[in-house]
């Protein structure tokens, strides 16, 4: 009598540790779907639109970069506003592209290229 309630009792714990497995998996599934699908999301957004960029501004034969531009004592905001410099980069915003990079040509938006 005894062996059979010692089973039953065994039978009773393995059910309820493959109940615990099984709710543990859907959990973890359910987790690794959601990071796949917001990794996908934050790639998705980070592509250029080719429509909204803005080509290279033409310096006129002048340095597009003057290092007398740069100062290092002075700070911009971190506004995401960003400019396609004569270089042919695409800095955070203006102030960035003069104060810390020294471009002295620049166009709103970001570069195509």
């Amino acid at each position: 009598m005894n062996e059979v309630v010692r089973k039953n009792q065994e039978t009773g714990r393995t059910e309820q540790i493959k109940r615990i497995l099984h709710k543990t998996i859907n959990k973890m599934n359910k987790t690794l779907t959601i990071s796949f699908v917001s990794i996908a999301l934050i790639f998705m957004s980070c592509e250029k639109d080719e429509n909204s960029c803005v080509p290279v501004p033409v310096n006129n034969n002048e340095p597009c970069i003057d290092s007398s531009l740069i100062d290092g004592t002075s700070s911009c905001f971190d506004i995401y506003e960003p400019v396609c410099g004569c270089d042919g980069v695409t800095y955070g915003n203006s102030c960035y592209a003069t104060i810390f990079y020294g471009v002295s040509s620049y166009v709103e938006g970001e570069c195509c290229d």
